[in-house]
């Protein structure tokens, strides 16, 4: 015979688990890599969420599950090799900061989101981040046509998009360059090696 407490048990019903459509993927991996072919950091694209998977659209609500995802919880050798660097672009948020200890910091480079804000609150963060060794990158536009020009000295990489308006992104970064001549050039989107070659030969440092 079962007895009362047994019977109520049986009749307890477990909690489904269910995943956050928050949850991200892994979309391409690209390496990042100079004139003679060492690679600088691997660059990563997140879907946004479950039900989006276009490129460069991850919010802020998205950050949290990328890093503990596949920085944190499952490391980033799991994705690249030992000792590699990881790049990604991400929106500003509390959870980089939170996390950038287990990150870890030191080998993560952070490519601002294109517009990304350049409020003092903002401008602290990446501040506080560059102290954790952090490494930082924006786009040129973003770079120019915010305040973060005035705070050039917090970013070490100017990205600039070869699928677009390629002469007069590299006419900006040929002036942000002067301003700041610590900071060096990756070109994104080289979808061949002849838009490599070209990059090189106006000036990238990376492609």
């Amino acid at each position: 015979s079962i007895s009362p407490v047994e019977k109520n048990r049986t009749n307890v019903k477990t909690p489904m688990f269910v995943r956050s459509k928050d949850r991200c993927h892994i979309m391409t991996r690209t390496p990042v890599y100079n004139k003679s072919g060492s690679v600088l950091t691997y660059n990563f694209r997140y879907t946004a969420g479950e039900e989006s998977f276009r490129p460069d659209e991850v919010q802020k609500k998205h950050v949290k599950h990328i890093i503990i995802g596949f920085y944190v919880r499952r490391h980033l050798e799991q994705f690249s090799f030992e000792n590699a660097f990881g790049m990604t672009s991400l929106p500003l948020t509390q959870d980089i900061t939170k996390f950038s200890k287990p990150l870890p910091a030191n080998r993560f480079f952070l490519h601002l989101q294109e517009k990304q804000e350049a409020t003092p609150t903002f401008q602290h963060q990446v501040n506080q981040l560059r102290r954790e060794a952090m490494t930082i990158a924006a786009d040129v536009y973003t770079i120019v046509y915010t305040n973060w020009y005035k705070e050039i000295y917090t970013i070490s990489y100017a990205v600039i998009d070869m699928s677009k308006d390629i002469e007069e992104q590299f006419f900006l970064a040929k002036n942000i360059v002067k301003k700041y001549p610590n900071i060096k050039i990756i070109c994104d989107r080289c979808d061949n090696v002849n838009k490599a070659q070209i990059a090189f030969e106006a000036g990238a440092d990376y492609v």
